[in-house]
């Protein structure tokens, strides 16, 4: 009986390492796969987002709503935000149909961030338009991933 309940208990960590192995296994490859038009959406939309937000700060600073500070540090966070984007693709390539818009989108993230270090450095040397035409341009692109969105 006790070599039994031994048996069994080898056999179910077997299977739970064999569960594991599984699950990294899959986790790994999905990580690696190139992005396609769903995978690239998702960080085209994250850029889109950070620049119509960073929209939004640069009208309030302008109307003087928000205090200079207010605006460097919120500006400094998006950066971060776009900053972390951009690595993400950077990191792999898309499948050779997306591939030029994965490089159009890492191109307006460099856009966004450059135009987001300059509010930082000076809150009153933008103007508002210079975050609502890559908003735009990023809108177009995501729509150009997935015309069916």
């Amino acid at each position: 009986m006790h070599n039994t309940s031994r048996r069994l208990a080898w056999a179910q960590a077997i299977a739970l390492i064999g569960s594991v192995a599984a699950i990294v296994a899959v986790l790994v490859v999905r990580l690696h796969r190139p992005f396609d038009a769903d995978t690239l959406s998702i960080p085209v939309g994250e850029l889109h987002s950070n620049a119509a937000e960073a929209q939004l700060l640069l009208e309030q600073a302008t109307d003087d709503h928000l205090a200079p500070a207010f605006v460097r540090h919120h500006a400094q966070q998006l950066g971060h935000a776009v900053e972390r984007t951009h690595d993400k693709l950077a990191a792999k390539p898309a499948v050779a149909s997306r591939e030029p818009m994965r490089r159009e989108a890492l191109s307006l993230a460099e856009s966004l961030q450059a135009r987001l270090d300059r509010l930082v450095r000076d809150p009153a040397s933008s103007t508002p338009s210079n975050f609502a035409a890559l908003a735009a341009s990023l809108d177009a692109l995501d729509h150009r991933i997935k015309p069916g969105d």
